[in-house]
């Protein structure tokens, strides 16, 4: 008795493949044919450019729209205006991380109140030294 087959093309993540393979498996009788191919340098470049220009667009969709002049960009343009995006948004990348370091060092510093670290190290320069020390109350064990 000739039983019809079905053909079935699956495109797997290499880490999932092996998972699949087994989980695929469990379902029956199973003939695996890899077919491996090779991606061109002009391919995987395009790809590479098309997420890049995917991140600089989720980039821009963030941002307050502005009043643009509706202009019609040349692809060389386009890439200049892509790489001035990409380095606009590391710009304010650093500066966020800036920006959360100086919040933290803030919150460490706020008991003490403002002081002077002008002070602080001339006090240092005559042997002056200060212990800046923070006492959690919960760790605390009062006796009457």
């Amino acid at each position: 008795m000739i039983i019809p087959m079905n053909k079935f093309s699956f495109l797997i993540f290499h880490a999932n493949y092996d998972d699949f393979l087994a989980k695929i498996q469990e379902i029956g009788v199973l003939h695996v044919i890899e077919k491996k191919f090779d991606i061109s340098e002009d391919l995987a470049s395009k790809t590479l450019l098309i997420k890049q220009f995917e991140k600089a667009i989720a980039f821009l969709n963030k941002r307050e729209p502005k009043e643009i002049e509706n202009k019609n960009f040349e692809l060389k343009e386009g890439r200049k205006l892509l790489n001035d995006i990409l380095a606009k948004q590391s710009r304010q990348e650093e500066l966020k991380n800036h920006l959360d370091s100086l919040k933290k060092e803030l919150h460490t510093v706020e008991p003490w109140g403002e002081f002077s670290l002008d002070k602080i190290k001339d006090l240092e320069k005559n042997n002056i030294f200060l212990n800046f020390i923070k006492l959690v109350l919960k760790n605390l064990i009062l006796k009457n």
